[in-house]
This record gives C-alpha cells, sequence and structure tokens, in this order.
C-alpha cells in the first residue's frame, strides 16, 4: 500500500524488515519488492528480486506475470508474452494474468490477440467475479481511453481492490490527463 501511494522509500524499508525476519519465504512482499524496484527506475534491482523469487519457487505464478509485465512495459514483448505464458500455464484462468497478457498484446501492435483476451474475460465473467480493472488494463493497451475509463468506473463501484495501484502503475499514464481520471483517484483517496 505503501508503493501505490508513491512512498517508495517507506515500501523500501518494510520489505527489508519482511526479508530479515524471513529470507526464505517467497510471499507476495518478495515478488514485490521488485515492482517497487521498477517503480523507482531501479531495474538491475528490481530484476535481481524477481530472480530470487524464481530461484526459491519457481513455479509461482505471480513472479512470472511480473517480469512479463516489466518486460513489455520496457519494450521487450515477445520476452514478456513468454512470461506471461509461463503464469497462464501456471494459473490459467486467473483473470488478472489474462488481463497482463491481452495488454502485453495490445500493446505490442497485436490488437485482435488482444479483444480475443477481452473475450475471453468476458467468457469467465459469466462463471464468477472478474474484476472490471482486467477490462480497464486491456483498454488502456489498445488506446481505448473512454472503454478504460468506465472499467475503472465500474471497478470503483465494486470497491476493487487493483483500484488503489493506479496511480502508480506506469500502465495508466495515458489516462493521468484526463480530468475523469484525476476525480476517480480523488475519490480513491489517492490524490496528491
Amino acid at each position: 500500500m505503501l508503493a501505490y501511494q508513491g512512498r517508495l522509500e517507506e515500501a523500501t524499508a518494510q520489505f527489508e524488515i519482511a526479508e530479515r525476519l524471513d529470507p526464505f519465504w517467497v510471499s507476495p512482499t518478495t515478488i514485490d519488492r521488485g515492482y517497487v524496484h521498477a517503480l523507482r527506475g531501479e531495474s538491475e534491482q528490481a530484476l535481481t528480486a524477481w530472480d530470487r523469487a524464481l530461484e526459491l519457487a519457481p513455479n509461482y505464478y505471480r513472479t512470472h506475470m511480473h517480469v512479463g509485465n516489466y518486460s513489455c512495459r520496457t519494450g521487450a514483448h515477445e520476452k514478456g508474452i513468454a512470461s506471461l505464458e509461463r503464469a497462464r500455464a501456471l494459473s490459467p484462468d486467473d483473470p488478472h494474468v489474462i488481463a497482463n497478457l491481452g495488454y502485453c498484446h495490445a500493446i505490442s501492435g497485436k490488437p485482435a490477440e488482444a479483444h480475443r483476451f477481452l473475450d475471453e474475460l468476458e467468457r469467465l465473467s459469466r462463471k464468477g467475479y472478474v474484476s472490471p480493472m482486467a477490462q480497464a488494463l486491456i483498454r488502456v493497451g489498445l488506446g481505448e481511453h473512454d472503454e478504460a475509463l468506465d472499467a475503472l468506473e465500474r471497478a470503483y463501484d465494486a470497491r476493487a481492490l487493483m483500484l488503489t495501484s493506479i496511480r502508480m502503475d506506469p500502465r495508466y499514464r495515458p489516462l493521468r490527463s484526463d480530468p475523469r481520471f484525476a476525480d476517480l483517484l480523488r475519490r480513491i483517496g489517492l490524490s496528491g
């Protein structure tokens, strides 16, 4: 939560405490430490953190998802898609993984593939809950900003947990100049 609020130094300090307490436990904390390094522009440290997590638990899907997302954001689309496909193989029906795959395909110039993942999310939503955040992410990648903002509003109405990440998540940067995005951040309590 500290990272999502832009308090990256404090988040890093908390990760260091958690790692000292249990250096061999691969938890969301271990993996998210890499995410915070990436947000700070510390590529080498981010990759080192994720490599360590993969060393300890090579079949934990979230690590593969973070590596895939980072690779996509930094232009290594094929590597990103491969990592995200690995995450998908480990957690096949996770809407968050599917959304990240759709986003990566969208920004790598494969809109038809991205739309296929949107369709897949729609099918999954008929069986169970799928956060509107999943659709929002793919829509941002496709450049469909109005649709992305509509999905974020639905996520707000549903009180989707991942909504707290949109202020710092660089993938939502294209929406930051839209007044509706600023209003959404204000209502969530993330403005400023």
